[in-house]
């Protein structure tokens, strides 16, 4: 059985083009996000801060960026080369 589906409306139409995110760019994008510029992101600094980045599961990856990147486990990750490259590999696209 086939069935007719029609086009979407020309409105509707929607391209979608990406560009990947230079190191450069995701290091201004992590520290516009320090609130109290004291160069660490806090669970939910980082949160928003993946949300920008287009993260779907930005809790998941605060989670695993936490363990990731806290190299003392208190709960705040400083923005370093550590932080940029795990993030950086995760090959976020804007």
């Amino acid at each position: 059985m086939v069935r007719y589906v029609p086009a979407p409306p020309q409105q509707m139409m929607v391209k979608e083009a990406y560009v990947v995110w230079s190191r450069k760019q995701v290091e201004d994008l992590l520290k516009s996000f320090d609130m109290d510029k004291d160069g660490k992101l806090s669970k939910q600094e980082l949160q928003a801060a993946l949300n920008k980045l287009g993260s779907r599961c930005g809790f998941l990856r605060v989670l695993r960026a936490l363990r990731h990147a806290d190299s003392n486990k208190d709960g705040l990750i400083s923005i370093d080369d550590h932080l940029v490259n795990y993030l950086f590999e995760c090959r976020y696209k804007l």
